[in-house]
C-alpha cells in the first residue's frame, strides 16, 4: 500500500479508461510474449527432424513441400490460455459457447474467444506466417476435439498427413474452471493420458509413415510414452499464451532454439506416482521427502 501511495495511485479515485488501451497490445509487449513463449518450450524428443527445412526434407516427389497441421489445439486461441486468464475466469459467470453448464445461459457465450481475448497467434497461423513465401503448402485438419469420442474428423486428418512431408500435430488440454475443462484448479483426473480420442488421432496419423512433430499444449503433465514412441519429435508447449503459435513455429523451423527445461517430472505411467524430488537416501525417520 505504501508503494501504491508513493506512486500516486490514491490521489484520484477515478482512472482515465480511455488511456488504458495504450498499455496493451504494444509492439514491445507482443515481442516479450513471443520471447517468453519461446523460452518456455521444452523439446522432449527429437530424432533429427527438427529444425525442419522444407528445402531439405522433401520426400513425396518433386514440387513444393507440404506441411499438415492437425489436432484440436492447432487453431484454437482458447487452448493457448491458462485457467486464470481473464476470459477463462469469466466463463464461470457468463458461460462459454462450448460449456454446457452456463450459469447465465442468456449471456450466449459472451466470453468465448473474441473481443475479450488479445490478438492471438495459433500454431496454424504461426506456421503459415513462418512459411509464407517459401512455396510450402500448409494443410489443416483438426481431426478431433480435446474431449469426447467423436472420430469423424480423423479420416480427413489422415488424408492430409498422407499427402504431407511433415505433420505438426497439436494436442493437449483445455485450461479452465468450468466442468468441460480438463486442466486447472479443481480439474482432477483419474489418469494422465491425453483426453478424448487424441491418442487415436496420433496413432492413425503415424500409420501414414509421415514424420510427426507432436506439440502438447496443456497446463498439466501427461503420460507421453506412447506419444513419444509415435512421434519424430515431441514438443511440450504448456499454455504459451498469445504468441504461442509464433514461438512454436520459431522452434519448428529453426528461428529459435528450444531452451526450456522441465520444472516437474513427467511420469511414464500414472502408476509411477508419486515422483518425489530431492529424496534423501537414508532410513532415518527424520529424513523425509522434500
Amino acid at each position: 500500500l505504501a508503494q501504491k501511495e508513493a506512486r500516486g495511485l490514491f490521489d484520484d479515485p477515478c482512472v482515465d479508461s480511455d488511456a488504458a488501451p495504450a498499455a496493451f497490445g504494444t509492439a514491445g509487449g507482443v515481442a516479450l510474449a513471443r520471447r517468453a513463449a519461446v523460452d518456455s518450450l521444452v523439446l522432449l524428443t527429437n530424432d533429427g527432424v527438427l529444425p525442419w527445412d522444407p528445402a531439405e526434407r522433401r520426400s513425396n516427389g518433386p514440387g513444393p513441400a507440404t506441411v499438415a497441421v492437425i489436432g484440436p489445439a492447432s487453431d484454437d486461441v482458447r487452448l493457448l490460455q491458462g485457467d486464470y486468464h481473464y476470459p477463462t475466469h469469466l466463463e464461470i459467470i457468463y458461460g462459454d459457447a462450448t460449456d454446457d453448464a452456463e450459469l447465465l445461459p442468456q449471456a450466449g457465450g459472451a466470453f468465448s474467444p473474441g473481443p475479450h481475448f488479445p490478438p492471438t497467434t495459433t500454431p496454424l497461423a504461426g506456421i503459415r506466417a513462418a512459411l509464407s513465401g517459401s512455396g510450402v503448402t500448409v494443410l489443416h485438419e483438426p481431426g478431433c476435439d480435446v474431449t469426447g469420442d467423436d472420430r469423424s474428423g480423423i479420416a480427413a486428418a489422415v488424408a492430409a498427413a498422407a499427402d504431407a512431408d511433415l505433420v505438426v500435430c497439436c494436442v493437449g488440454g483445455r485450461s479452465g474452471l468450468v466442468p468441460d475443462c480438463t486442466v486447472g484448479e479443481a480439474r482432477d483426473a483419474v489418469d494422465l493420458d491425453l483426453t478424448g480420442v487424441q491418442l487415436d488421432l496420433i496413432e492413425a496419423v503415424a500409420a501414414t509413415g509421415t514424420p510427426i512433430v507432436t506439440v502438447v499444449i496443456s497446463g498439466r503433465i501427461h503420460t507421453l510414452a506412447r506419444v513419444e514412441e509415435l512421434s519424430s519429435a515431441t514438443l511440450l508447449a504448456w499454455v504459451p499464451g498469445q504468441e504461442g503459435g509464433s514461438a512454436i513455429a520459431d522452434v519448428l523451423f529453426g528461428a529459435a532454439a528450444p531452451c526450456g527445461r522441465l520444472p516437474v517430472s513427467l511420469p511414464r505411467h500414472v502408476g509411477q506416482l508419486p515422483v518425489h524430488y530431492n529424496h534423501l537416501h537414508t532410513s532415518r525417520p527424520f529424513s523425509d521427502y522434500k
